[in-house]
């Protein structure tokens, strides 16, 4: 197979901004959501943006954005029934 295109999960949702995103996103079995967010990676700090995907909302829901936070490399990340 060969790659046709890049395609950024703004493209999906203009509301996920971020060029850059987990490559291990994770699925909520319980809720049916695959749950992942994008990075705003600025000068000095970063935008966190989470978001799920469903069948209720197949082009991504924003759950929410931690500002001005400091730049990280996520590679994966885990799900907790409160978190």
């Amino acid at each position: 197979m060969t790659p046709t295109r890049v395609e950024t999960w703004n493209e999906l949702n203009p509301e996920l901004k971020g060029y850059s995103s987990c490559p291990n996103g994770q699925f909520d079995a319980e809720t049916g959501e695959y749950i992942n967010f994008t990075m705003e990676i600025g000068y000095r700090s970063t935008k966190y943006h989470f978001f799920s995907i469903s069948e209720q909302h197949p082009k991504g829901e924003p759950i929410a954005t931690i500002w001005n936070a400091p730049t990280g490399w996520v590679n994966s990340f885990a799900l907790t029934p409160n978190y």
